[in-house]
């Protein structure tokens, strides 16, 4: 049994939905279900990436344990009442269809729903970052003042706690991992790009992947907004990903849910590159 975009199963993707779940026939044009006895998986997820599979004949509760052993879900949904206790703790993430609309995974994706709002601890910021990273391979970050020569210190940091928090949640093998790092022309300098440069390959050493710098030609200031982009959601940061203020706080953070905001970004990537920078997965 082959199951394609269902590894999230509601889990840590809560965040990218846009559907209320009523009922399983309210979102149709989103789900992707599967059947294994009487359990009913679905996944009311957009743009899902995520891929495993499942040996044929499992019971239900082999298929759930799989499940929540490869992916961590928030919820596994049931089209009956589950065998709690055949699951072992994947039971405590486990809640039946009819029922789903009192579950707290349904208050937390309309929490998501209506935007996040301000950041104001790491913690907070971390686990918003974990929750957008963790079925993604590849990260893209957009913020016009990367490889400038200010504020160095500062991305740094910025950088190191998006790569930590994604590599603690990723559920895809660090080989096929990579970052990407989207800046602009009207802000570069040579010793900002330098900087970026040293600061990745020490990276590196932790987090062993591929790394990409682009710098853009940045017609009309189409750079300007900052996002943090995944295989299935887009983060909107204002003012920046520059998280911290250079005296060991946090600043103010307001972060947004930016679905819409794909097409930019992809205007963005078809700028001209007037400085790229490759950083290949290191030897250990």
């Amino acid at each position: 049994m082959h199951f394609a975009g269902v590894a999230t199963v509601l889990g840590r993707k809560l965040a990218p939905l846009r559907l209320s779940m009523a009922s399983a026939t309210a979102c149709q044009d989103a789900q992707r279900t599967t059947t294994s006895g009487n359990v009913l998986l679905t996944a009311l997820l957009t743009d899902c990436s995520s891929e495993f599979s499942v040996t044929p004949r499992l019971s239900s509760a082999e298929v759930i344990r799989s499940i929540s052993e490869k992916c961590i879900p928030d919820l596994v949904v049931t089209a009956n009442d589950p065998p709690y206790h055949a699951f072992g703790r994947a039971g405590d993430r486990t809640h039946k269809l009819d029922s789903y609309h009192e579950s707290a995974a349904e208050s937390d994706r309309c929490k998501w729903a209506a935007g996040i709002g301000p950041v104001e601890s790491v913690e907070a910021l971390s686990g918003v970052i974990r929750r957008v990273t963790r079925h993604s391979s590849s990260v893209r970050l957009y913020d016009a003042f990367f490889t400038s020569s200010e504020g160095h210190s500062k991305r740094r940091n910025s950088l190191q706690l998006i790569l930590e928090n994604w590599f603690q949640s990723c559920a895809y093998p660090i080989e096929r991992r990579s970052l990407d790092i989207f800046s602009s022309d009207h802000k570069t300098t040579h010793a900002g790009l330098s900087n970026l440069k040293t600061d990745l390959l020490s990276l590196q050493k932790d987090f062993p992947i591929k790394m990409e710098v682009r710098v853009m030609q940045n017609v009309n200031s189409i750079l300007h907004p900052r996002h943090i982009q995944t295989s299935n959601f887009i983060l909107l940061a204002d003012p920046g990903l520059d998280f911290f203020d250079g005296v060991g706080g946090l600043r103010h953070i307001l972060l947004k849910p930016a679905r819409g905001d794909k097409e930019h970004l992809r205007l963005v990537r078809s700028l001209k590159t007037v400085e790229h920078v490759t950083l290949p997965v290191p030897r250990l």
